[in-house]
């Protein structure tokens, strides 16, 4: 008798945009003082089916329309990202739309704005952790290491510069150690997921960790991570990322309409020309 063993497949990736916030801010401060340019911004959540992961959004690709609902039009709105709450892994990520008033505002007597069109995301469903280095626990330390895989296309290793931001001793539980901030910047984007820490020997480290993010925006993509480490050994340690490996890109129809006050209802196919004959 002869049986047949079937391999579990995954389903392929699925990326929903999600409506979070619409942000208006007027005056922002600059070296002169307030400047009366406003700037607004949209925020969307992305969430993936498992288990696949976001691990970023692509800013180089297509990027949704603004519109508002007396005809005009920006088109490639800047693009951000960052880790929505990484205290839950399961949770979702964060795109965020940047639109400056020198470069396009709503027309005079709009009711509302629109995006539409579609993102690209990276997503991933598998990780892996780069080699180990060795830092000082000192104000300003600086390595690099490398991330094999950690980017679409056919230049995917990416170097990463990690510096110790601050350090500063304290004591927790009547143990003495070192409070510290600690950043991983890359110059393109990919999919940290994780800091790991080790002693010197490569054991696992006596470490607590806390207020983890992630931000991306042009040219300046990087992790921050908050520790606490016990020095009851030694002041230097072992640090090695986690990040997402084997990306697979997804583009992410976006399609979203907001007033003043929020949400609202879509408009019906021939509303939007007696919007514009007001």
């Amino acid at each position: 008798m002869t049986g047949m063993l079937h391999a579990e497949v995954s389903s392929p990736p699925r990326v929903q945009a999600r409506f979070d916030s619409l942000q208006f801010q007027y005056g922002e401060l600059g070296d002169s003082g307030p400047s009366p340019r406003l700037r607004i911004q949209w925020n969307l959540r992305l969430q993936c089916n498992p288990p696949w992961r976001v691990a970023y959004v692509r800013q180089d690709g297509e990027k949704p329309e603004i519109a508002d609902s007396r005809g005009t039009r920006m088109a490639n709105a800047p693009l951000s990202f960052c880790t929505a709450d990484n205290r839950d892994k399961s949770a979702a990520f964060r795109a965020n739309l940047h639109i400056w008033g020198e470069k396009w505002r709503p027309a005079p007597h709009s009711t509302w704005m629109s995006v539409q069109g579609c993102m690209p995301v990276a997503v991933s469903r598998s990780v892996k952790l780069s080699e180990k280095i060795t830092l000082s626990l000192k104000d300003g330390e600086k390595a690099s290491i490398l991330l094999k895989g950690a980017a679409l296309g056919k230049e995917s290793d990416v170097r990463a510069a990690v510096t110790v931001e601050w350090c500063r001793p304290g004591r927790r539980k009547g143990r003495e150690g070192v409070s510290a901030v600690i950043r991983v910047k890359t110059a393109v984007p990919c999919g940290i997921k994780e800091l790991e820490f080790f002693t010197e020997d490569g054991q696992p480290g006596d470490v607590s960790k806390s207020c983890e993010a992630f931000h991306g925006s042009y040219g300046q993509y990087y992790w921050l991570q908050n520790i606490w480490m016990s020095t009851e050994s030694k002041d230097r340690f072992k640090m090695a990322v986690k990040y997402a490996s084997s990306l697979q890109e997804v583009m992410v129809p976006v399609s979203f309409k907001a007033g003043m006050g929020g949400m609202v209802a879509p408009v019906r196919q021939g509303e939007e020309k007696k919007e514009e004959e007001k």
